[in-house]
């Protein structure tokens, strides 16, 4: 799905579930939209051009950090999934956008144990960067992760280890 349409299903859905006459969705649902759908293609370019027709202000920084987040982005099985969640201590993962969209990004987050229920409190009625328990993402057939802030934490083994289990 173009995010373009995938946009549209947001506002719909949004208004007919919470019996909205107007939703507004922030300019920036639209960027990341974007972003989401140039992540999983891989299409750097397809970013660039949203963030030049919108003018973007630090164009060079965001593009950046998408080519980061480019490099480590894995999709996995929920098994490697939980492994990978284990082996780097996070107790929170945070969507990119609706987390029930089977296209959603999660980033693996570092929150202090007794701040976990505090982080998922202040994202509960979120429509996109969600804070969510781990065991959440159990029952999908597939989870996008972007490891960007543990990578590091990782030998190259264990890198190669959840790129070797994709999911198919």
């Amino acid at each position: 799905m173009k995010w373009q349409t995938k946009r549209q299903y947001y506002d719909s859905y949004y208004r007919v579930s919470y019996n909205l006459r107007d939703l507004d969705f922030p300019m920036e649902i639209d960027t990341l939209l974007c972003k989401n759908e140039a992540l999983r293609l891989r299409n750097r370019q397809m970013y660039f051009d949203h963030l030049v027709a919108i003018g973007h202000a630090n164009l060079r920084e965001e593009m950046l950090q998408f080519d980061m987040v480019s490099q480590n982005l894995l999709l996995l099985d929920p098994l490697a999934m939980q492994q990978l969640v284990k082996a780097c201590h996070v107790s929170v993962l945070q969507s990119d956008i609706w987390i029930d969209d089977e296209d959603c990004i999660f980033k693996l987050t570092h929150v202090a144990e007794d701040q976990v229920l505090f982080a998922l409190d202040k994202t509960l009625t979120a429509i996109v960067q969600v804070n969510v328990l781990p065991q959440e993402l159990i029952g999908y057939r597939a989870v996008w992760v972007d490891i960007s802030e543990f990578q590091h934490s990782l030998s190259t083994a264990d890198l190669d280890r959840y790129r070797s289990r994709l999911a198919s």
